[in-house]
């Protein structure tokens, strides 16, 4: 179905955009816990145990009768071991009729054996961690929508889960399309480009919680376009077509979409990915347009399918890391439309960053190992030592030391 072009939107419109116009129905699915890190919890969990389910000593040391101190007058050289008093180790039950540890730091033994305690005794329960003290049946552990992080699990299993309900993973379609295109095996034929998007957004799909269907490469034919978009939309809960919008002659993409669904965006206002575009299925599902070499289309799956995954599954997109950096050089957008010029941001001895910008139009092999990117409105040019905002596409740990 085809409806009138509306204004081209910038990046973070169109994200918005797909975002507010996406309606997902998620499911949930019962897991392993092992196989729980990074999942998305479905319900409210609550404890299974009481824990300790008896008491317990806080440290090493020994366990005795509060009230045996007080009647010996704290004199206990004649105490004996299995009787008035027992080892205790932390964490572990003590004998339900002593009621009182003393850190076996505090304990004195002489020659022959005999006790002698040289920090009073406070009371009653003195180091001891009552039953029930770290969880009680029924209590809380965590909330539905809680994305699960190692000490999470741990504390599932201290509350008796051993499979627990988490969102389903939604399954992601991406379909690479392009009569130059030829699988990553074997030799490279004259004339030919190895597909390798699928494996960089497949990853990215992954990381981001989602589960790739890669289909196998789709030439630029309408029919076969709009039959693999059919397939693609059959089974799976997002479609990321990879082929231009733009006004090429054999550029389908758009063509298909409306084939099998309504398009909202033909192109956006921005690059790289100008023409990444947008459409619905009748049934509601998202069809995602990407263009690009690996290092755009990367990008632009980053700034608009990772909001889908995210918003399926429930969870909050973590935006990027910013930092301010000195440019080494100009960094210009030859384009009359916001452009995000990708660099490579150092760090200093002395904590400030610099930034080398690769240049719009450059190799893309620059971009591939570009750690940052530098927004620029259209038609602006920014001069060398001019400082700048980056978003950091690594954790600025992981930034190379600037070698002066």
């Amino acid at each position: 179905m085809r409806r009138e072009q509306a204004p081209q939107p910038g990046r973070n419109q169109f994200a918005a955009m797909i975002c507010r116009l996406s309606k997902f129905i998620p499911e949930q699915e019962t897991i392993p816990l092992e196989q729980g890190l990074g999942r998305v919890l479905a319900q409210d969990t609550y404890s299974l145990n009481t824990l300790p389910n008896a008491a317990v000593s806080r440290m090493d040391g020994i366990a005795y009768r509060f009230a045996d101190y007080q009647d010996w007058g704290g004199d206990c050289s004649q105490w004996q071991e299995g009787r008035e008093y027992v080892f205790s180790n932390t964490g572990v039950a003590i004998p339900p009729e002593y009621d009182c540890v003393t850190l076996i730091e505090d304990c004195q033994f002489t020659a022959g054996g005999q006790l002698h305690i040289a920090a009073a005794p406070q009371g009653v329960g003195q180091n001891i961690s009552p039953a029930g003290s770290r969880l009680q049946i029924g209590q809380k552990l965590l909330p539905q929508g809680q994305v699960l992080e190692p000490l999470h699990l741990g504390l599932l299993a201290d509350g008796g889960w051993t499979h627990i309900p988490v969102r389903k993973k939604p399954v992601v379609a991406f379909i690479p399309t392009g009569d130059e295109l030829t699988p990553r095996q074997g030799l490279l034929p004259l004339g030919k480009n190895i597909e390798s998007n699928s494996l960089v957004i497949g990853e990215q799909i992954r990381r981001w919680g989602g589960e790739p269907y890669i289909l196998p490469i789709i030439a630029d034919d309408l029919h076969l376009l709009s039959q693999a978009l059919r397939r693609a939309l059959s089974c799976c809960d997002i479609v990321v077509l990879n082929a231009g919008s733009s006004k090429g002659r054999k550029d389908f993409a758009t063509d298909a979409m409306n084939q099998v669904g309504e398009v909202y965006v033909y192109e956006t206002g921005c690059g790289p990915g100008k023409h990444a575009s947008f459409a619905l299925s009748p049934q509601g599902k998202p069809i995602l347009g990407l263009a690009g070499p690996p290092g755009g289309a990367a990008l632009t799956a980053q700034w608009y399918l990772a909001p889908l995954i995210c918003q399926y599954l429930g969870k909050p997109l973590a935006g990027p890391g910013r930092i301010k950096a000195v440019l080494l050089d100009q960094a210009k957008a030859h384009v009359p439309f916001e452009f995000y010029m990708s660099v490579t941001a150092y760090r200093r001895a002395d904590g400030t960053y610099v930034a080398q910008p690769h240049g719009h139009g450059k190799s893309n092999s620059s971009a591939l190992v570009a750690n940052a990117i530098l927004p620029i409105p259209g038609g602006r040019i920014f001069a060398p030592g001019e400082e700048v905002e980056l978003e950091l596409q690594t954790a600025r740990e992981y930034l190379p030391l600037y070698q002066e």
